[in-house]
């Protein structure tokens, strides 16, 4: 396993599965959208005309917000997130990257009261840039935060993350789960006291 956190200064977090613990019904959202399991969800919706979008979106947009105000932080991602903050005077930030509508994004942050680590303009959603695996949403915070890709991190839980992550050229972080990405993860960590151990 590869180490040296440390060596990052931007950090940006997907929020679901990876910050927070939020259960989204990805199967009754299919079943309400109509669409068979493996599609792509925002690419489905992407995909219709102007009205179909605008109800698929409802819907969507729905499932997440009612998830996100059942969110609970992920054991031990406060903590990593607290040192993170007590760097900032060293150029250390930190943001956030969803697929999600903002709505849900803050509600899931508000709910599982992490809201307050982030500046709002560090909190993107789908609206704010193209949803991942395309990286740019990652080029929207480095530039904002006029930081290179050598010393950012795109940490995740599902290879959308990931595939952003290498697109945008920044270092890579898995946390939760199996390594069934290797390809794409430069680090793993099988939980978030281990990546506070690394820091």
């Amino acid at each position: 396993m590869a180490s040296g956190l440390a060596q990052y200064r931007s950090w940006i977090f997907d929020l679901d599965g990876t910050l927070i613990c939020n259960p989204l019904d990805f199967v009754g959202m299919r079943e309400a959208l109509g669409i068979a399991a493996g599609v792509d969800i925002l690419a489905y919706v992407g995909s219709l005309d102007e009205a179909q979008q605008r109800e698929a979106e409802a819907i969507v947009t729905a499932f997440e917000v009612r998830a996100a105000e059942q969110s609970t932080v992920m054991p031990g991602a406060r903590e990593v997130l607290v040192k993170l903050q007590e760097k900032h005077a060293q150029g250390y930030r930190v943001g956030v990257l969803s697929r999600n509508h903002r709505q849900a994004v803050l509600a899931g942050l508000h709910h599982s009261e992490l809201l307050s680590f982030f500046a709002e303009d560090c909190i993107l959603a789908r609206e704010d840039a193209a949803a991942k695996p395309d990286p740019a949403g990652i080029h929207k915070l480095l530039s904002f935060w006029q930081a290179s890709t050598s010393t950012a991190v795109m940490v995740g839980d599902f290879h959308y993350d990931l595939s952003a992550g290498r697109a945008a050229g920044v270092a890579t972080l898995l946390v939760g789960r199996e390594s069934l990405w290797p390809a794409l993860t430069d680090h793993h960590y099988v939980d978030w006291s281990d990546v506070l151990s690394a820091l």
